[in-house]
């Protein structure tokens, strides 16, 4: 839900870092946070200033005893385009500080809106890829994936997902759906 705010909030795209539990086949995300927009136009003064607002954040959660593990990030993206250099780019920085168990989410909000579902979506680049990848490679650009002769299917392996919600978030959501019930409205009720 705090991704689907931030989407929504900002109202362009965003992107932020997702934490919980790893597990062997699956990923518990339990919460996130966003990225920090620092406004530098040096984009390496721009990374240092974001990896330590990261850092911090993480600090800050394991304070408070909430899962500080990243298990990956996520980006709201208004097309369908989700193979991009720029989400491989991402995603194989945190596959190689991390492992091959974190995942790029992404939320689709014009999806969503228009589907009355939510368009979340999960990512990881294949082990096909990763094993075409030099070992010290740290970014990919379109000629080496054109020169790979890879297409998005083979880069990108999409994870199913399933939203598990607690039950004080069902009530919330519940409740949310009342107050946006025509009949409710004409009677005059108003929940907070």
């Amino acid at each position: 839900m705090k991704i689907v705010k931030h989407a929504h909030d900002a109202r362009r795209g965003v992107m932020g870092s997702i934490v919980g539990i790893s597990k062997k086949n699956s990923y518990e995300v339990t919460n996130c946070f966003p990225y920090l927009e620092s406004g530098e136009p040096d984009a390496e003064k721009a990374a240092e200033i974001s990896d330590d607002y990261t850092y911090a954040m993480l600090d800050v959660l394991k304070d408070v005893n909430i899962d500080d593990n990243e298990v990956g990030w996520y980006e709201s993206c208004l097309t369908s385009a989700v193979c991009t250099k720029d989400f491989v780019n991402i995603q194989l920085s945190y596959q190689k500080r991390f492992g091959e168990h974190v995942v790029g989410l992404v939320y689709n909000p014009l999806k969503s809106l228009q589907g009355h579902q939510l368009c979340l979506r999960a990512f990881r680049l294949s082990n096909t890829f990763m094993d075409l990848l030099e070992d010290d490679e740290v970014s990919v650009t379109q000629e080496q994936i054109r020169e790979l002769g890879l297409d998005s299917s083979k880069i990108l392996e999409e994870i199913p997902v399933k939203i598990v919600n607690s039950p004080l978030n069902k009530a919330f959501l519940y409740e949310m759906s009342k107050s946006h019930d025509p009949k409710e409205s004409r009677r005059g009720r108003l929940t907070l």
